[in-house]
């Protein structure tokens, strides 16, 4: 678009100088611009350059006359639409003459006219001529408005990238190290040399604790970014209650016991056997708020109640739903203790992420405050709300409710259906301890490995972890070393493979070992620091067989290995 002068233009077009003369005269009150010109031709010349409101265009004139001139006016893209009023000499009896010549607005004036009349004419025409200017900005306003909107999404999602590539990188980073320091202090806290003192244990326990400690943090930090900015996705699939809860006792029953409080888990009759939803967003959630629950309770008990909405309960809306579930379409999830509670004035903001009751909070108990805010949103993604109870002193209770059957997003559908058969994605849970059973040690006891990984921190804690336990280890430090290793020794019986390697990675490797007619059954485990949502889905599909994420948990990883072998 040209961009219209301030100041309104109207051109004056007649043969007669006087007539030009008292047109000028009539409008000199009127506040526009005045050109004139005694021409049709010199009419067509002067619109080319300026923008003007309306013209006054005589009709009979030597040459070109005014209805050729409107006829070529109408013609051109930057003129059709300017508004004429033809002046004329013609009689009343003549205004068939002008049929045909009223395309766009446009009017006529009969000389002898009132000079009045003239004045009204050009003021309407000047009225319609700003509304067409302030429609004019206001498309404009709105074209650059929209233009500046495009930009700031395609640099909000460029942003978003460059944010998901940094965490992606700063998992990796965190979690290498973090995967020597707990493997091996979990692996010298077992003290099979029995040459270490119970003190020297006792520490070697205090930085195993830490190194997981700084790895829930960092798990809950991810979470949280990948929630903020939606890169996080829900995966359907079937959750059986009575293994939710015996998994659950078996983690928070000891952790009970280790504070003198008591651990109780219910299923109630009406709570059916199995549930379908995000089984591994619903254990998160269950796990903050049960991990939350211990941490603040000193005596008396924590329970987990299985079940549905209490029995005349409010209507319940989930979001994904207009109109709320019957009570037998609803599951519930019920965490209460007999702790400190939580004060009146602090239950609004518990759910804002790094908020806690107080600053004191924080050093008594530890934690950041990151809890509750990925347990909310995680419960959102699910279709879920989260309700609270809590009286100071006396102990809270957290409920979530969630639909019986949660529907697949398309998204989730469609890369479900991309998975290959038989595989399986595993996310590596930390414990205080780990015990590997004898079954599984005799399994793996002197099988071939090939640990590929360019961190030789992880390849030294490793490969010295799985030697002690009789594994033959070979070592790659990245895909293409791994693909001549192969070469050499074709009867490796099963990989551990990195994924973020210089030269080639993970995915590659997978892939170019999967190509290979005698490789097509050779187990892969994808073991990776890379541990954003969506890696696991991502290993899969290139062909490895099962995922775990760093840092590893021995007794995670050799159970692995054993369905494996």
């Amino acid at each position: 678009m040209n961009k219209i002068p301030n100041q309104q233009k109207i051109l004056i077009v007649d043969d007669m100088h006087e007539n030009i003369v008292a047109m000028k005269t009539s409008l000199k009150n009127i506040n526009a611009e005045l050109h004139t010109v005694t021409s049709g031709e010199k009419a067509l010349t002067l619109v080319m350059d300026h923008h003007f409101a309306l013209i006054l265009l005589d009709v009979l004139m030597p040459g070109m006359s005014g209805f050729e001139t409107a006829e070529l006016l109408r013609i051109n893209e930057l003129t059709r639409d300017i508004p004429i009023i033809f002046v004329t000499a013609l009689s009343e009896d003549q205004k068939q003459k002008f049929e045909g010549h009223d395309q766009g607005i446009t009017d006529y004036l009969f000389k002898p006219y009132e000079p009045h009349v003239l004045r009204n004419k050009v003021k309407l025409f000047l009225e319609f001529d700003q509304q067409k200017r302030e429609l004019y900005e206001a498309l404009a306003d709105k074209a650059e408005y929209e233009m500046e909107l495009k930009e700031a999404l395609k640099e909000a999602k460029q942003a978003n990238h460059l944010k998901s590539e940094f965490l992606a990188n700063m998992s990796h980073e965190l979690r290498s190290p973090l995967n020597s320091i707990i493997l091996l202090s979990e692996d010298f806290s077992k003290n099979r040399e029995k040459n270490l003192t119970e003190k020297q244990i006792k520490r070697i326990k205090v930085v195993h604790k830490s190194g997981n400690d700084l790895l829930e943090l960092i798990n809950d930090i991810l979470d949280l970014s990948k929630v903020e900015s939606g890169k996080m996705d829900v995966y359907i699939s079937q959750a059986f209650i009575a293994e939710l809860s015996d998994s659950l006792k078996s983690i928070y029953k000891p952790l009970a016991k280790d504070k003198g409080i008591e651990f109780i888990s219910n299923i109630t009759e009406n709570m059916p056997e199995s549930i379908i939803t995000d089984q591994q967003k619903l254990i998160q959630i269950l796990r903050n708020l049960l991990a939350n629950a211990i941490k603040f309770t000193s005596q008396g008990n924590v329970t987990i109640d299985f079940g549905r909405p209490m029995p005349g309960a409010a209507p319940i809306i989930l979001p994904g739903f207009d109109e709320p579930l019957d009570h037998d379409q609803i599951v519930a999830f019920s965490v209460s203790d007999t702790g400190i509670g939580i004060p009146l004035a602090c239950q609004e903001t518990i759910f804002d992420a790094f908020r806690q009751v107080d600053g004191s909070t924080s050093r008594h108990y530890g934690g950041t405050g990151l809890g509750l805010s990925i347990s909310l949103n995680f419960t959102r993604l699910i279709n879920g709300v989260i309700e609270m109870e809590s009286v100071p002193g006396k102990g809270s209770r957290f409920t979530i409710y969630i639909p019986e059957q949660l529907e697949s997003s398309e998204r989730a559908k469609e890369e479900e259906r991309a998975k290959p058969p038989n595989k399986t994605a595993i996310k590596s849970v930390n414990y205080e301890t780990s015990h590997i059973s004898d079954a599984v040690l005799e399994t793996i006891s002197g099988k071939k490995i090939l640990l590929v990984d360019d961190d030789m921190r992880n390849v030294f804690t490793l490969s010295g972890i799985l030697e002690d336990h009789d594994i033959v280890v070979f070592k790659a430090v990245n895909g293409r070393q791994a693909l001549d290793l192969l070469k050499v020794e074709s009867d490796i019986d099963l990989v551990l493979m990195d994924i973020m390697m210089p030269e080639m990675n993970g995915y590659e490797a997978i892939k170019r070992i999967r190509k290979q007619e005698k490789y097509k059954n050779l187990p892969i485990i994808a073991v990776t620091a890379k541990a954003m949502e969506g890696d696991s889905e991502k290993c899969i599909k290139a062909g490895a067989d099962q995922y775990i994420s760093k840092p590893i948990n021995l007794t995670e990883l050799f159970s692995s290995m054993e369905r494996q072998l």
